[in-house]
């Protein structure tokens, strides 16, 4: 073999190595990058699971809040029939003591 030979073989040498270097770092960056990644959209997700409970028990809380306030709700338009009544009593007495004003003398 001649020196040209040995030369385009060390050439072919280095360049092998140097490509399997800069390839190795490649494949660890990405490496770094996909594990950060991970941890990125793992951490993501607790979160929205979190937040998923959160609003899973303003859910529940809003179906018993729905709830009372039908019954209030209820209890609130009796309450205004009572009123109606009371005040349509109110308004009869009213009505007779009018007459009973008018009958008694004044000062």
């Amino acid at each position: 073999m001649t020196v040209v030979d040995w030369l385009a073989f060390g050439v072919l040498v280095v360049s092998f190595l140097a490509s399997s270097v800069v390839l190795a770092l490649r494949v660890l960056e990405s490496w770094r990058a996909f594990r950060s990644l991970r941890r990125t959209v793992f951490k993501g997700l607790g979160d929205l699971e979190r937040r998923f409970s959160a609003v899973e028990t303003r859910l529940t809380k809003l179906g018993d809040n729905a709830v009372k306030l039908d019954d209030a709700r209820s209890r609130l338009t009796r309450s205004l029939a009572t009123a109606s009544v009371l005040a349509e009593a109110a308004g009869q007495a009213r009505g007779s003591l009018g007459w009973l004003r008018a009958v008694v003398p004044r000062k």
